[in-house]
């Protein structure tokens, strides 16, 4: 089985880290009602069979990774019973699980690893682990809605009523990329492209200088978005159809512009493109990349810089130019001797399970979070070009966000300036940002209630009666 490019930066990556959960997606989900393990467990163990991703082997040396998909894996859905436990010890045996499940190392088949806690009568906590290698955000909204399928069939002692996949998922993805690129499609982007980034000041590409030949581990500074805030958000993006990611990027955008004192900033993003049926049903991480040109002169507004994101993050889901292409072309156009990308990426992450639905069941979801920095910048590295000094890691999930910022130390050396003024034209705009714990805990008042800490920033979900959609782009985002 071949290897996407970002999957094989992706294994090289966890080939050099001493912490096995950096490539962990690790969430749960709080189950309020009559809840059949049996039916679950079946339902796990038949998205295994039907998604090779989650049944492949990676093995081999260091940069030459070899994928061999398993015919028979397996899938145990690991049971515990704390409601005998008193609500104190409850609470910590739930944070040691929580802890356990997401920094388990799962380096062999099934990619999924999952378990189910008995909380009380009629409320479970399902904890599910994926590895980054197999499933991307994409993915877990593909997974969510197959599993509810799959979970309603086995009640109702039905056959699973999903449509096979094709034979070869990942030739799926790459022959609809390559159909494409071979297309006049691809020279009219090209050209559509140099017209947008005309000639670049190499300072809105390299903001912060000079690349170092030894780079030192990212620093890391996390500003938490509590949900009234994300709530403020949301209005002042709804008067110009707007959502909260093009407003982090004109946020950090605007902030840039500001400190550094240039017009314009070019902000590199992550698109997960998957752009005919037949690929939309297939797991993989499968990124692509785009730039955006936002000007943010004096006298420009904060909301002027939000609507140029929102009709570039828009454009950009139309347009499939791979990473190395739209290098070279800004390389091209800031009239540089070798490519270049932007040193500041804006990346975002959604956790969209919470619309997985069980009959006669609330769900709400629970989330914990691994530290990205690192293979954020494999992901985007490459030979010729210094990738992500500056990263903006956005993640959302139900009712609460949080922004990281990770730097080099190295290349920027006085960050205080521009974290500080991220953080203005967020509050500005969203009110009052929370100073968010970076120690995994969960605690709560009573059993139905659980709130969560992991890796920088808050959630606290209680069990409610109906989550609505995010609004994050929607269908939009890809």
């Amino acid at each position: 089985m071949r290897m996407l490019p970002t999957q094989r930066a992706l294994w090289r990556l966890d080939r050099t880290l001493s912490d096995p959960s950096v490539l962990n997606l690790a969430f749960g989900l709080l189950l309020d009602g009559p809840f059949n393990v049996q039916a679950m467990e079946w339902t796990l163990q038949e998205l295994v069979r039907r998604h090779e991703p989650l049944r492949t082997n990676y093995s081999g040396p260091a940069g030459f990774p070899v994928a061999e998909v398993v015919s028979d894996v397996r899938l145990e859905l690991e049971y515990a019973d704390l409601s005998h436990l008193a609500q104190e010890t409850r609470t910590a045996e739930l944070a040691r699980s929580f802890r356990e499940a997401a920094t388990r190392r799962i380096d062999t088949p099934p990619l999924l690893r999952a378990g189910c806690v008995l909380l009380e009568p009629d409320l479970h906590l399902l904890l599910l682990t994926f590895n980054h290698l197999g499933v991307d955000g994409w993915a877990l909204e593909l997974l969510g809605h197959e599993a509810e399928q799959l979970y309603s069939a086995r009640l109702a002692r039905a056959d699973s009523p999903l449509a096979p996949l094709p034979p070869d998922p990942l030739e799926t993805i790459e022959r609809d990329w390559l159909v494409w690129r071979q297309g006049p499609r691809a020279q009219t982007e090209l050209a559509q492209k140099r017209r947008e980034l005309g000639r670049l000041d190499t300072r809105a590409v390299h903001p912060f200088g000079v690349p170092a030949e030894n780079t030192q581990s990212m620093r890391r500074r996390v500003l938490g978005i509590p949900p009234q805030a994300l709530a403020n958000w949301r209005t002042a993006g709804a008067r110009i159809g707007s959502t909260l990611f093009p407003g982090i990027i004109a946020a950090v955008a605007f902030a840039i512009c500001r400190q550094l004192q240039i017009p314009e900033v070019v902000i590199g993003i992550l698109i997960a493109n998957r752009h005919s049926s037949a690929a939309q049903r297939v797991l993989g991480a499968h990124y692509g990349a785009t730039f955006l040109r936002l000007a943010a002169a004096a006298g420009t507004s904060l909301t002027d810089v939000m609507s140029q994101a929102t009709e570039g993050i828009l454009e950009a889901t139309s347009h499939r130019l791979d990473i190395d292409t739209l290098a070279e072309l800004v390389g091209e156009c800031a009239g540089a001797s070798k490519p270049l990308v932007p040193s500041c990426m804006v990346v975002m992450d959604r956790y969209p399970m919470h619309r997985f639905a069980v009959e006669d069941v609330q769900v709400s979801p629970i989330s914990t979070l691994a530290t990205y920095a690192d293979q954020l910048h494999a992901d985007m590295d490459m030979p010729t070009s210094p990738a992500g000094d500056f990263i903006v890691f956005l993640r959302q999930f139900a009712d609460t966000a949080g922004v990281t910022v990770f730097w080099k130390p190295e290349r920027i050396v006085d960050i205080e300036p521009l974290i500080a003024d991220i953080a203005g034209v967020i509050e500005d705009l969203g009110g009052a940002l929370e100073p968010a714990s970076c120690s995994p805990m969960i605690a709560g008042s009573n059993a139905s209630t659980y709130a969560l800490a992991h890796d920088g920033w808050k959630a606290t979900v209680p069990a409610v009666d109906a989550l609505s959609p995010l609004p994050l782009l929607g269908s939009t985002y890809r």
